[in-house]
């Protein structure tokens, strides 16, 4: 079982070498724990500015999954705002990011870090909230683990 993290300073000698779409989804995985497909799919349309809220209507398990906007993902999404070109948040030029996976890779091995995954960002994000003192229940549903199970597998909850 992989057991990877990625905490601030290596986030950033590893998005430094992105592309500000491509380090803005990066950033706002490393905030919500979200899944890559769920982040580089994200549309405006989910994005509600006047609730505060984000939200997916469909996840890997099928489920609609909403997040509140923290100030750190307020700042990504006003970025992401000016620099539209498309209907998808995070978008290069009006370019789906297609070619995220091999940009990462290479900025991983760049910046020093290679085997760093995006996944470890997700893995990251958990952490952070509880650490944070975030309800579990509450880390479940942002980062969308449907049982306790996933936390305390991985080491963040004990059952």
């Amino acid at each position: 079982m992989r057991r990877g993290f990625v905490d601030d300073c290596d986030l950033d000698a590893i998005l430094e070498r992105h592309p500000e779409a491509y380090s803005d989804a990066a950033r706002f995985a490393h905030a919500t724990g979200w899944r890559r497909g769920e982040v580089l799919g994200l549309v405006w349309t989910g994005v509600d500015h006047g609730s505060g809220r984000v939200s997916i209507p469909t996840s890997k398990h099928g489920d609609p999954r909403t997040v509140p906007v923290a100030p750190e993902l307020g700042a990504i999404l006003d970025r992401r705002e000016a620099a539209r070109t498309c209907g998808y948040v995070f978008a290069d030029g009006g370019a789906y990011l297609w070619r995220f996976s091999r940009l990462w890779r290479e900025a991983t091995v760049a910046a020093g870090r290679p085997g760093v995954l995006f996944h470890d960002l997700r893995r990251s994000a958990v952490r952070n909230m509880i650490r944070g003192g975030a309800h579990e229940a509450v880390v479940r549903g942002i980062a969308g683990h449907r049982t306790p199970s996933m936390l305390s597998r991985s080491g963040f909850i004990t059952l």
